[in-house]
């Protein structure tokens, strides 16, 4: 591993429920040696129940205002992998405070590898609409440009092995300045 970026203190890793944000994110937790968070572990900790439940008695909105106190909790954490849930980035005041000195790290996969994985998930409630891929396929087009517009490395898990996704990502943090 060449020189890091010492200006990165954080990876802040993005993208849809089901693309393997938590794979990367604990491989990347491993290889850096960095403490791993993720936004729906604290959630589902302070709150004392899942996700699914957590909506499904408060609804969206509240879970989203939950979810921003939380983000805001982690927001100064250095030498960490930010695990985001995949709605995090609708909200630019969860994302500011979280992308200074972080690089932001897009994990996708394509929509058939996305369905498959959520099919057997039952901790995850359909955010909009009435079948699942029709969920997918609405809320992941709607979320396209913000996951553009917080990362600097994209990786596809249904392309990428797992060391290729480690290895985009720590040439990132090694010349972050070519980004």
């Amino acid at each position: 591993m060449e020189k890091l970026d010492p200006d990165i203190q954080r990876l802040v890793v993005i993208g849809y429920r089901g693309a393997g944000k938590s794979t990367v994110s604990k491989h990347m937790a491993t290889v850096l040696g960095w403490e791993l968070i993720s936004t729906d572990d604290l959630l589902q900790e302070d709150c004392g129940m899942s996700i699914a439940e957590i909506v499904e008695l408060y609804g969206w909105e509240e879970f989203r205002k939950v979810e921003h106190g939380h983000v805001l909790s982690i927001a100064n954490r250095r030498q960490c992998i930010v695990d985001c849930g995949g709605g995090v980035v609708e909200s630019d005041e969860n994302m500011e405070p979280l992308m200074p000195d972080s690089l932001g790290v897009w994990v996708d996969a394509g929509m058939s590898d996305i369905h498959e994985r959520l099919t057997s998930d039952t901790s995850r409630p359909l955010l909009s609409e009435d079948t699942l891929y029709q969920d997918i396929l609405r809320n992941y087009t709607r979320r396209v440009p913000m996951y553009e517009q917080y990362s600097s490395v994209y990786v596809n898990t249904s392309v990428d092995t797992l060391d290729e996704v480690e290895r985009k990502i720590l040439r990132a943090m090694e010349n972050r300045e070519e980004l």
